[in-house]
């Protein structure tokens, strides 16, 4: 009888303790004081938004840096409360304190922070991608998941996440891309790359220009930007605008190939023209004009 007393005693005591751990740290599970901040703490959250979640995923990339960190603060500002996550690539390049404008709009997570891409994407909406290399985005088209970065695109993918991410790094044709070819380079790897960029598509990535990227999220996922004037960053509403006063036009081998052979390809004067493009103008016989 005294051993059943003891036995009762000991198992109320633990439950008493874990009772008294949840109420205590139920808010911030996973994730540490410095890292947790409430949503109800986020600029323009309301109690409809307050729960949802993006994860925003920085590669280690420059093109597009600033607009990319811009057009977080905007989300941030819409509602959502952002799991900020960045590779080790990000995060040796350029430091946490590169991105502590987004300090507090959610967590700023490393590599070593993430202990499950599952967990950390069950409760999210979908993942942004703000700055998207062409290394990585290689390598998620070829699914090869061995980095954090690939691991969190891929998985997202599979779990039928939403996943938008910016262009302007990754695709060949894009006038800032870093990785826009010169000359002498291999048409091979041109057409590589583009068939690489296709296949981003196909697995379900929207890719978008970095500065539409707030407004493509809102778009896709409900929720309104805040107003110019409002809230919005200055620099976010002078890199949109001219943005829109730069959007040129962009042909690609598939352009060319469904193009009529017998008659010249009339483009306009600022377009730019893929090398695989031109190199499937040469084998059709397909002269290419601009006005």
């Amino acid at each position: 009888m005294a051993r059943e007393q003891d036995i009762q005693r000991i198992v109320a005591r633990v439950v008493e303790e874990v009772r008294r751990r949840l109420a205590a740290g139920g808010a911030s599970e996973g994730a540490t004081g410095r890292e947790a901040t409430h949503s109800a703490d986020l600029p323009g959250a309301n109690s409809q938004q307050a729960s949802r979640t993006l994860v925003v995923l920085f590669t280690g990339g420059h093109v597009g840096l600033d607009d990319g960190i811009a057009q977080a603060l905007a989300l941030a500002k819409a509602g959502w409360r952002l799991d900020v996550v960045l590779s080790p690539r990000a995060e040796a390049l350029f430091g946490r304190q590169r991105f502590a404008a987004l300090g507090g709009t959610g967590r700023i997570l490393g590599s070593d922070d993430v202990k499950s891409t599952l967990t950390l994407l069950e409760g999210a909406e979908a993942v942004v991608v703000p700055v998207l290399t062409r290394n990585t985005a290689t390598k998620a088209a070829l699914l090869i998941a061995d980095s954090l970065a690939t691991n969190l695109l891929l998985q997202a993918v599979a779990m039928g996440k939403p996943v938008l991410a910016a262009r302007d790094a990754a695709d060949p044709s894009a006038a800032l891309c870093a990785c826009v070819g010169t000359a002498a380079a291999p048409v091979a790897i041109s057409r590589m790359m583009e068939a690489y960029f296709r296949t981003l598509g196909e697995l379900g990535l929207e890719m978008v220009p970095v500065s539409e990227l707030a407004r493509t999220v809102t778009n896709r996922l409900g929720g309104n930007l805040p107003s110019a004037g409002r809230g919005r960053p200055a620099a976010l509403n002078r890199r949109q605008e001219g943005a829109k006063r730069q959007r040129r036009t962009i042909v690609t081998a598939d352009d060319v190939a469904a193009a009529d052979p017998s008659q010249p390809l009339i483009l306009p004067e600022d377009a730019i023209v893929t090398d695989v493009a031109r190199e499937t103008a040469r084998r059709r016989g397909i002269e290419i004009r601009k006005r």
